[in-house]
């Protein structure tokens, strides 16, 4: 499922599509924007992030460092932090960082 094809459903152009999924105001109507956001959500639409990401040169990423992923303390606090990117519409990369200090110092600088 692409913008294209809600494009199409909506008879509108992918990037009137894009400023209605987008919220961008003033561009596109309340009306239009909520038939938009309802063919979207009919054909089960989801965006792509890393798509989005090369069109405008943001990762929209962040990166989450834990010390050892076996501790179970982690896993919890891991899951709330995925959500609460996602609900910013970013992605999370979950790195271990290594025991020797100089290469825990590398990875994060």
């Amino acid at each position: 499922m692409t913008i294209d094809d809600i494009a199409r459903a909506a008879g509108v152009h992918p990037a009137t599509v894009s400023r209605a999924l987008r919220g961008v105001s003033g561009k596109v109507s309340a009306e239009k924007r909520a038939e938009i956001e309802r063919i979207a959500r009919d054909m089960g639409y989801q965006p792509n992030f890393v798509a989005a990401s090369l069109r405008t040169k943001q990762s929209n990423m962040a990166a989450i460092v834990v010390p050892d992923l076996n501790n179970p303390v982690f896993g919890p606090i891991v899951q709330g932090l995925e959500r609460a990117l996602r609900q910013h519409q970013m992605l999370s990369l979950v790195v271990q960082t290594p025991a020797a200090p100089e290469e825990r110092r590398d990875l994060i600088l």
